[in-house]
Parts: C-alpha cells; structure tokens; sequence
C-alpha cells in the first residue's frame, strides 16, 4: 500500500497566473523561502477568505510540506491545512479549476500520512475533484497527470480502482495537451515499464530529460531530473 503514498510525492505543479504579489511564490525554492511563502499565503487566507487566496495557499502549504517539512506531525499539520484551504477555495469558487486541482494533490498528500485507510478512502475523491477540473478546463495537462498516476498507483478491483490502461490514456491525453512538465514524462514512463514496454518508456525518459530547465521551479525540476535518470535502470 506504500506504492499508493508515492502518487503523490512531488506531485505539485505550477497552475495559474503569476502576478507582482507573488514574489513570495517565486522565491519559494529554499527552506527560508517556502517556509515565507507558506506563512505569507496563510496570513492572506485568514485575512480575506477569497477563492485566490485560498488555493494559493493551498498550493503553498503543499510545496512546504513536500519539500522541507521533515517530521510526520509537521507534515500531517500542514497538509490539512492546505486540504482544508483547497476545500474552501472549492466552496467559494466551483468553477474554479484551482480550488479542485490543488484540493486532489492535498487530500493525497493527507492521506498518506494518515494510513492505509484514508488513501484508500481518498481515491473516489481525487479522481472526482480530477474529473471536475478536467470539465471546467480540460486544456489543462495537471489534472490528467494527476488522476492518471491515482489509476496507475491505486490497487485494482476488488480493493480498488487502479487500472494502468486508463493510466495510460490520461497520460496520453496529457502529452497531446502538450506539457512541458518533467513529473508527466517520469510518471508515463513507469507506467510504460509496468506494462513492459521498456523501449518506449526509454524513450519518454530522454524526452523528458531534454526539456528546458526552469529555473522558477528548481526544486521539483532537480528532483525530477535524479528520478528519471535512476529511471533508465528499469529499462535495460
């Protein structure tokens, strides 16, 4: 059941539109920095209690969490935070690609840390926040990474839905979308080893690993970048 934790690692991505307040966002790739971002996005929530506000600190409380929260209590207090924020942002905006994005990577996150049981009650509701993300912007590629790895990484019938050939479709939808997020080529190409086509995930790998570097992002860039190189082991 630790495989269905591991959907979720490094799942973040950035979505919407950066404006001049978001410096804090831009310089979250330090310990200091994401540790800022995450104090300064929860002081605008509880302050204005809008949509934005709400998935953005939804999106800031996961990074922290992800990447420089060491302890379980730690990492179980923020990521209900930033479950309860994206829950919000659902509730004031449901039309709101974000709020429904981000509530899928949180809840998968808190699920995780909170055993066997919750991530397997988790998964209808991610794949559900995932579906409405899709419908209210379905040429966004996130969404379909996202609730791609939860088929890919979830225990098949009876004890779940997990089924790696809709895996396969989504992130397939996600590719023709066109992504330029390195997480979409690394989950594709396990889940091209899984179904044992090694040439082809071989090949997904050092597609990703060409993609341009962002530099706003260097965290999860750097992190991707080791995985997909321990990857090509897996295809020999």
């Amino acid at each position: 059941m630790n495989r269905l934790g591991l959907i979720f690692v490094f799942m973040f991505m950035t979505i919407g539109v950066l404006t001049a307040e978001d410096q804090a966002w831009l310089d979250r790739n330090s310990s200091f920095g994401a540790k800022s971002a995450y104090e300064f996005y929860k002081e605008k929530f509880q302050t204005e209690k809008t949509y934005e506000s709400a998935w953005k600190f939804a999106r800031a409380a996961y990074f922290y969490a992800a990447n420089f929260v060491t302890s379980s209590d730690g990492k179980k207090l923020v990521y209900t935070e930033g479950k309860n924020a994206a829950e919000s942002a659902m509730t004031l905006n449901p039309k709101g690609f974000e709020g429904f994005y981000q509530f899928g990577v949180c809840l998968g996150s808190w699920a995780e840390m909170h055993g066997v049981g919750e991530q397997l009650g988790a998964v209808d509701k991610i794949i559900k926040a995932c579906e409405m993300a899709i419908k209210l912007e379905p040429n966004n590629s996130d969404a379909y990474l996202l609730i791609g790895r939860v088929y890919h990484k979830a225990p098949g019938w009876p004890i779940s839905c997990g089924d790696i050939n809709k895996a396969a479709d989504y992130y397939t939808k996600a590719m023709k979308i066109g992504s330029k997020n390195r997480t979409l080529y690394r989950f594709y190409a396990e889940c091209l080893i899984d179904q044992g086509k090694k040439a082809e995930a071989k090949a997904m790998i050092d597609k990703g690993l060409a993609l341009p570097f962002d530099a706003k992002d260097k965290i999860t860039e750097n992190n991707e970048i080791a995985k997909l190189k321990a990857l090509i082991e897996k295809t020999k």
